[in-house]
């Protein structure tokens, strides 16, 4: 599905599974829906508040699918004929397919993990299991949990009919999303073989080749990590919220900043409630960032190779070569500069009043830098 002339297949795929639960919301009446936690206040848990449900899976996820597809497209039918080996395109073709056979078990492995921790182990262990006691205890009230508190609006039978179908939802989005990051390893793995293999006849003529697509494969790596980070904090956003004493959402966010400018005294307080989406969300950003910086350690090491090589033949060539190396190490420390600043904001997440003003800068960076590395990717060698 990553793999294909249109690479719109995975984020059309994730866009009809969000309209469809959004349908099923609405049906069961959950789209929208206050309860009381505590007397006088009515927050506000559907799933169309939910950023976790909307903003992460519309936005966030299919656009690091987009990427990744892009990406795989662009590998397969356009880079990697840049620096071929003697070998044609049959042997690439051949090397290739043998590095795919070689992950095809670990993305074996995590649609296991999906399905028995995300499907079986959210739905039964988390939802199921708290809406067959019909009593929430410490448990975070949802847009599914919110039927124990409100049985007028959506029955107990219903919200476990849609908890599983939301689960197996979130097992496939979370399956592509890690796939997707196996692929980008493999992306980059592969460049540093094609690189470290390179003559130095070879090296010295396809320098500036080798920079550019290096720059572009990181610079895709760096836009995925950017949205991987952002959903990442999405979960852990619309968490904090949920055990959260905000009436909805917006109003939480905006009264959070008013608070941090001293617009007003009105700070917000916690309720008595459990978040186990804090562990998923800390396994994303995890992977996310651990994916990326080996990548570019991959990536770094190619180049590296190849700078080298193509020193040793011409003067000339070495100063070249030494200038793009500098360029594509300047381009990396603005990357980890910005991979660092959203992930200080995920840890930061409702820690201290004023963190929805850490949030809006981060988004901000990070949308930035992507649309950036965008404008620039065909103009830039080695830069984001």
């Amino acid at each position: 599905m990553f793999d294909g002339r249109n690479t719109l297949n995975l984020p059309i795929v994730i866009w009809a599974g969000s309209a469809l639960l959004a349908i099923l919301a609405y049906a069961v009446g959950t789209h929208s829906i206050t309860f009381s936690p505590v007397p006088g206040l009515d927050k506000q848990v559907g799933l169309l508040w939910a950023p976790s449900w909307t903003v992460d899976r519309i936005v966030f996820v299919a656009l690091f699918l987009f990427i990744v597809s892009e990406t795989l497209h662009s590998w397969k039918t356009e880079w990697r004929a840049k620096f071929a080996d003697d070998g044609g395109e049959q042997s690439r073709d051949a090397s290739w397919l043998r590095r795919m056979d070689d992950a095809a078990p670990m993305c074996w492995l995590i649609l296991g993990a999906c399905l028995l921790v995300v499907f079986l182990g959210q739905w039964l262990g988390v939802y199921w299991l708290v809406l067959a006691k019909g009593v929430t205890g410490n448990a975070m009230i949802d847009w599914i949990l919110v039927a124990i508190e409100r049985p007028d609006v959506v029955t107990v039978s219903e919200a476990v009919i849609v908890s599983g179908l939301a689960n197996l939802y979130s097992c496939f989005v979370y399956w592509a999303f890690f796939s997707g990051l196996v692929l980008l390893h493999a992306m980059a793995g592969a460049f540093q073989y094609a690189a470290g293999s390179c003559d130095a006849d070879r090296a010295a003529l396809q320098v500036t080749n080798m920079f550019d697509i290096g720059g572009k494969l990181m610079g895709a790596i760096f836009c995925c990590t950017v949205f991987g980070i952002l959903s990442a904090s999405s979960i852990k956003l619309n968490a904090v919220y949920l055990i959260s004493d905000g009436e909805n959402i917006l109003a939480w966010l905006l009264g959070d900043a008013l608070a941090a400018l001293g617009a007003t005294h009105n700070e917000w307080g916690w309720l008595e409630r459990t978040a186990w989406p804090y562990v998923t969300s800390f396994f994303v950003i995890f992977v996310t960032c651990f994916v990326f910086f080996a990548c570019q350690a991959r990536i770094r090491s190619g180049l590296k190779k190849v700078n080298s090589l193509a020193g040793n033949i011409e003067p000339g060539e070495r100063s070249r070569a030494e200038g793009l190396m500098k360029q594509a190490q300047v381009s990396w420390q603005k990357m980890s500069g910005v991979v660092g600043l959203l992930t200080v904001n995920f840890a930061l997440l409702g820690t201290f009043t004023g963190f929805s003003m850490l949030l809006l800068l981060s988004i901000s960076v990070g949308v930035a830098s992507c649309i950036w590395w965008a404008g620039s990717a065909e103009t830039r060698v080695g830069e984001i």
